[in-house]
């Protein structure tokens, strides 16, 4: 949040580090043509909602107006704007790589990078745990699931070994089920 945030500035004096936030950008613009925030104020004394809101509301439509025209205005918070760029989308990986000292990929200290909730990494498919079959390759996950058999797991499995086999057949037998789709080259896509 330091790197982000200079809680000691304002909005004007340029409190928003990221450069997707910088004095007179289509962000800034939008949250000063809100007149919802004080743009002198340190954020320090900013009330908790609306610190909350400059930096985690989702997007939503402020209406405003002058005499003479009204318009509306689409506001997100800081964080939840970085995260919709930067985090959560196909290209995340490369944007990020722009701005190390905003973002550090490094896995969740609670599920070590698998994405899976404690319940989910506990379930074993034939000894193995789901983070530890997501991270086999395809051409050893297709020999793994080969060797699954049984009334519930027969109709997956007869599902999932053609798709296998024709993705080991075209050449990327090598990747695995928890590549990231921003990672892999045009050709692997």
């Amino acid at each position: 949040m330091d790197a982000l945030v200079d809680m000691d500035k304002s909005l004007d004096e340029g409190a928003l580090k990221h450069p997707d936030f910088r004095r007179g950008g289509w962000f800034f613009r939008g949250i000063k043509a809100s007149k919802i925030f004080d743009m002198d104020k340190p954020l320090k004394d900013y009330s908790d909602e609306n610190l909350n809101e400059i930096l985690y509301s989702e997007k939503h439509m402020v209406k405003k107006h002058t005499d003479d025209i009204m318009f509306n205005i689409h506001l997100e918070g800081v964080i939840s704007v970085l995260k919709r760029r930067y985090i959560n989308n196909e290209y995340a990986e490369r944007r990020i790589e722009r701005y190390p000292e905003f973002f550090k990929y490094r896995p969740c200290p609670d599920c070590g990078g698998s994405r899976l909730n404690k319940m989910a990494r506990m379930v074993e498919v034939n000894g193995k745990t789901i983070p530890e079959l997501v991270e086999l390759e395809l051409t050893d996950f297709l020999d793994y699931i080969t060797k699954i058999d049984g009334p519930i797991a027969d109709p997956i499995v007869n599902r999932i070994k053609p798709i296998l086999q024709n993705l080991i057949d075209i050449g990327v037998g090598y990747l695995n089920l928890n590549r990231a789709v921003g990672t892999l080259s045009g050709g692997e896509s």
